[in-house]
């Protein structure tokens, strides 16, 4: 995902959890003072998340165990 915006592309975050994603861009992407802002702390113009694609993880709960291995099975019945 992709979001562009001339002066913040995302602001007014009180929280933001990102499972199974990442903020690739820009470098050092993180939420500061309810804003996505960029290594030197200034709100993001552009930003770009990616998930991070687990191919084990059929599940999608982040992890890959025992639970995915139950939920192939119950797939193939």
């Amino acid at each position: 995902m992709t979001v562009s915006s001339s002066s913040k592309a995302i602001y007014g975050l009180q929280d933001i959890k990102l499972s199974n994603a990442t903020i690739v861009s820009p470098a050092a992407g993180r939420v500061k003072d309810g804003a996505i802002v960029d290594e030197t702390g200034n709100a993001a113009k552009a930003i770009t998340i990616e998930t991070r694609n687990t191919p084990a993880d059929v599940n999608r709960d982040g992890a890959v165990d025992s639970a995915d291995i139950v939920a192939v099975i119950k797939a193939m019945k």
